[in-house]
Parts: structure tokens; sequence; C-alpha cells
């Protein structure tokens, strides 16, 4: 009778730990950019579809945070961890952690020794692509003589990568380009502020091209409150973002973005996750396919 016992308690135990769902914790550095919406909605869709559960956390640019976050992703069992790190090497012993733990790491836009896949945008590749465009603008309409503003965003060295990106591709596509300043600008909010300074100290500046689409876009709102909206002047981006392609198909200052399917990006990181979690093969590096908008082509991505 006992052993009969002790077997039903362990079923029960077996079936209790079976109908558990996966847990997969995100660490987000910020998520006031409308470009993160998509991704979670990818990211939920499939997590759904796949019967696991994704638990999304913004750190609100605070290392302090995204450390308890992860700590909390590992004591309640997340069998994944995707971090958008705010500060790398802050969270890099917590990446040796987790994996002590038996918890698998995805690192997210900044790559982190010891994690087990890399997922999002190739930086250097992806500021090339901006600063193409850009270039590409400047011979068109400058005569291949622009005045360049970079928005790029130090604290966090993806960003600060793609934003020497868009400085190479800018010169390698107009060499006769003059790099004019660098500001840091990765929200509306900071692009708001960054513009007037921006306007000030550059007068003559024809051409800001900057790592995302937020911080453009407060350039971009700045410069039409301060009457600059009928200028020879060309604003690009990074993301797609609605308001962006708006402005884009508007014949605005705004001339280009480039767009990521960030939806199926939240598909593929979920799909990874589980199969990591199941031992199957999984694709160890998951990156952002690049395509150029600009006003020839936004109408299709604005439907």
């Amino acid at each position: 009778m006992k052993k009969r016992w002790c077997f039903i308690v362990l079923l029960a135990v077996l079936f209790s730990t079976a109908c558990q769902k996966v847990k997969i914790g995100f660490s987000v550095t910020e998520d006031d950019n409308p470009f993160w919406l998509p991704l979670y909605k990818g990211m939920r869709e499939k997590a759904q579809e796949l019967g696991v559960e994704v638990i999304i956390r913004d750190t609100k640019l605070d290392v302090n945070v995204q450390i308890s976050d992860i700590e909390d992703f590992i004591a309640t069992g997340c069998k994944v961890v995707i971090i958008h790190p705010y500060d790398r090497d802050a969270v890099i012993p917590y990446v040796e952690k987790a994996r002590a733990k038996g918890v698998k790491v995805f690192a997210y836009d900044t790559e982190l020794p010891g994690a087990d896949v890399y997922c999002g945008f190739d930086n250097e590749a992806g500021g090339k692509a901006i600063g193409a465009m850009a270039g590409a603008w400047i011979n068109e309409r400058l005569d291949g003589k622009g005045v360049a503003a970079i928005l790029s965003y130090p604290p966090i060295p993806a960003l600060d990568q793609r934003g020497k990106g868009i400085m190479e591709g800018i010169l390698e596509v107009a060499p006769e380009t003059r790099i004019a300043g660098f500001f840091t600008a990765g929200l509306i909010n900071q692009g708001l502020e960054e513009g007037k300074r921006l306007m000030r100290d550059i007068p003559d500046v024809n051409v800001v091209a900057g790592i995302n689409d937020a911080g453009v876009l407060g350039v971009y709102q700045t410069m039409v409150n301060e009457g600059w909206g009928d200028r020879n002047i060309g604003l690009f981006g990074c993301d797609a973002v609605k308001d962006a392609l708006e402005a884009i198909g508007g014949n605005t200052l705004y001339r280009g973005t480039i767009y990521l399917d960030t939806e199926k990006m939240g598909h593929a990181i979920i799909e990874a996750a589980v199969d990591i979690v199941k031992g199957k093969k999984y694709n160890q590096l998951i990156r952002y396919e690049l395509t150029r908008i600009t006003e020839e082509n936004c109408g299709q991505y604005l439907e």
C-alpha cells in the first residue's frame, strides 16, 4: 500500500511539473519607444500558440532594476531569460549566474559573453544602411556636399556602434559630406531637446541621421516648430514606426527609415526559446532583415 501511495504521489508531481508553463523573462532597457510594440505582439502571439508564458519588464534605464529583474526571473523559474542590457558590464555576472542555475540566456541587441543566443540588430551593418540612405540623398539633392549631424546613444555600446556605422555609411557614399556633430538621442523627448542644440550649434545643417526613428522624430518636430519645415533638409532614422512613415509619405523633411519586421522577430525569439528548453536544435543567431524605406515605397508599409 505504501509503495502504491508513493507511486501515486510521484505521478502527481510529474503531472504537475508537466502542466507548468515554461516561463520566459524579457528584461528591456526601456520601452517608451513604439518600436517595441510589434515585437511584444509577436512574442505574445507565439507564446500563446506554443503554450508558454512570456514576462516582459521595463527597467526604465536603471541598471539596478534590470539586475533585480534578472535575479527575479531566475528565482521564479524562468527557463530562458532575454536581456536587452542597459549596462553590459554590470549584467555579465548575472548571465553567468543564470547559466549556473540551468537558465538559458538570450542577448538582445548587445552581445553578452556566455549567452546561448544573440538576437536583434546587426548594428554595424544597420548603421551603414542608414548612413548610405542619407548619403544617396546628399548626392541627389545636395550635389554630394552635405553638412550632417548624427544622433547616437553612447550609454548603450550597441547603439554607439550603430551611430558610428551611420557616419561610415554617409562618408562611403557621399565622401565630401562634413560630419558636423554627434548628439545623444534615442527617445522622442531627447530628440526634442537635442534638436534645439543641434539647430543652434550647426545652423547650416542639412542632414540628420539617427540610430532610430524616436530620436529623429523629436528633432523633426523641433525643426517644424522652429519654422524649418520648408528647408532642403533630410532626416533619416530606423525602425519604420508609424509616425516616421507618415512623415516620409507626406513630403516633409523626413526622407527615409529602415524597416525591421519586429513582429516576425518576436515569433523567432520565442520559437528558439522553446526549442532550446526542449533540447532541440535551435538558432543561435537571430538577426533582423533590413529594408530601406523612402517616399517611393513607404505606402506599402503604411497599409
